[in-house]
């Protein structure tokens, strides 16, 4: 990489480092496909910097900004993975199970708050809209996952939630 700056590296590593880990663990689906794309730029930017004699150090000097800002976080794996070896982090996959994930940890909210109303109108509006973005998450995994090698167990897994709201 021509114009390689350690500071540059350092900060797309601690974003890359936050944006797994948001990925990872939101139940927000609107945030989950935001952080995806920034996710696809930053690990652009690694993978063209990560042929760079500097690149490990100024990864690490990442990691470790990273662990004293979220010290109550332990480094999971994958976070890990992203950055130390970008060109092996498969962002595509990770993002269809995370996409499913996702959609696990909303539908599971969601059905305790059905389960506390009263109003069986209520329940079947609330029901509608779970599924409806069920339906959203299907055709963006159609979308950007078709060619992954999880988008099959992806695919079912979301089909089998939405089973188990009709």
């Amino acid at each position: 990489m021509d114009n390689y700056f350690s500071m540059s590296i350092q900060g797309v590593g601690l974003q890359v480092l936050e944006t797994v880990h948001i990925i990872a663990t939101t139940k927000n689906f609107d945030t989950l496909k935001g952080r995806y794309e920034l996710l696809l730029e930053r690990t652009a930017t690694l993978r063209n910097a990560e042929s760079n004699r500097l690149y490990s150090a100024d990864i690490n000097a990442s990691i470790e900004t990273y662990k004293s800002m979220y010290y109550d976080r332990p480094s999971q794996d994958i976070e890990l993975s992203a950055v130390l070896k970008p060109n092996n982090f498969d962002v595509q996959n990770f993002y269809c199970e995370a996409l499913v994930s996702c959609i696990k940890r909303f539908v599971e909210e969601q059905t305790d708050e059905i389960s506390g109303m009263k109003s069986e109108n209520a329940k079947t509006k609330k029901k509608a809209k779970v599924i409806d973005k069920i339906k959203l998450s299907k055709d963006e995994l159609q979308s950007k996952c078709a060619s992954t090698s999880s988008y099959l167990t992806c695919l079912n897994s979301l089909e089998t939630i939405q089973a188990t709201l009709n």
